[in-house]
């Protein structure tokens, strides 16, 4: 059987559940039923796997969805990540600890290359979660 991802913000995963529960309720074919419970289940598993990376509330739709692609596709927590290696070493300014990172990690992650845009979101928001600060360049 195919296997196949869509890409939904929360709100239309949220929307996505509320129709699959009402067609349930709707159905009188069985094995529809349980088909639509069976999804309904993958949607509750998912909503619960969102809820458990609450230090990502503030970012763009997305960066969340380049976080979760990036954790899947690499198995690292990108968050833990850049906190890590701001931990590390402390960097004057922003675009310093950006190139340090993009640069050390672009080769063995390429979807880092397409991403730049939400790279930089996803640092700037780790920095201002664990209290990193950067000078402003004159």
């Amino acid at each position: 059987m195919d296997q196949h991802k869509l890409r939904l913000t929360h709100d239309e995963i949220t929307l996505l559940k509320s129709v699959i529960e009402w067609v349930e309720k709707k159905s009188t074919n069985e094995s529809n039923r349980i088909l639509l419970g069976s999804i309904k289940d993958k949607i509750n598993q998912k909503l619960q796997y969102n809820d458990d990376f609450s230090y990502l509330n503030g970012l763009s739709e997305q960066a969340k969805q380049f976080f979760f692609e990036f954790m899947d596709k690499y198995g690292i927590n990108l968050y833990h990540s850049i906190s890590s290696v701001l931990h590390q070493k402390k960097y004057r300014f922003f675009d310093e600890y950006f190139e340090y990172y993009y640069q050390k990690y672009k080769d063995k992650s390429p979807l880092l290359q397409d991403k730049i845009n939400e790279l930089q979101e996803m640092i700037n928001h780790v920095s201002r979660r664990i209290g990193v600060t950067f000078d402003e360049k004159q």
